[in-house]
């Protein structure tokens, strides 16, 4: 085998002196090119917050054409009129009488449970008038009134239990009621 690199000698001079300056430069250098290394590829922070805007317009835009086709659909085979309602604190009033309902995992609240503030996510509600039930059909029950307030001037909520129907009860719909916030 032959070595096929040949030693330098010890008494070998480069052209140039190593000094501090020049230490000093190399390493600046390679600082400014890790930079300039770890800037390709990433896109600036305008672009992304561009890029961004643009990903929610398109999937707001493939959104509406979904709620359309849904919309035209329920028209046309099942003659089922739709809209977009606010559903913002349908879950907080009685859809049959309109008052601030308690929410909570059992339907046989305590007094106390009714001086608590309101708490969303109880999958049941109650009122002090004694409704009770599931607190996901009182909010569809009221996304259903804010819907016809649209047509007619007070909307009513007839409810039937055990074959006798009691008499129904104007309640006020739209966003501009919104319920007492008790002990806050």
């Amino acid at each position: 085998m032959t070595n096929r690199y040949h030693l330098v000698s010890m008494s070998y001079q480069p052209p140039f002196s190593i000094s501090t300056r020049i230490i000093n430069q190399i390493s600046a250098i390679a600082e400014q090119l890790g930079r300039l290394s770890s800037l390709q590829g990433q896109p600036s922070p305008q672009l992304r917050k561009q890029n961004r805007i643009r990903t929610i317009q398109s999937t707001l835009a493939i959104e509406g054409k979904i709620v359309d086709n849904v919309r035209r659909i329920a028209y046309q085979r099942y003659a089922i009129l739709t809209a977009r309602v606010n559903p913002k604190n349908t879950s907080r009033l009685c859809a049959v009488n309109g008052v601030e309902v308690w929410r909570g995992s059992h339907y046989l609240p305590t007094l106390l449970d009714f001086c608590q503030p309101y708490q969303s996510g109880g999958k049941c509600f109650a009122t002090v008038m004694g409704q009770r039930g599931s607190s996901a059909l009182n909010a569809a029950r009221n996304i259903g009134l804010r819907f016809l307030s649209r047509s007619f001037v007070q909307p009513a909520l007839a409810v039937e239990k055990a074959g006798n129907a009691r008499k129904a009860k104007f309640v006020k719909t739209g966003c501009d009621k919104v319920a007492s916030k008790v002990g806050g």
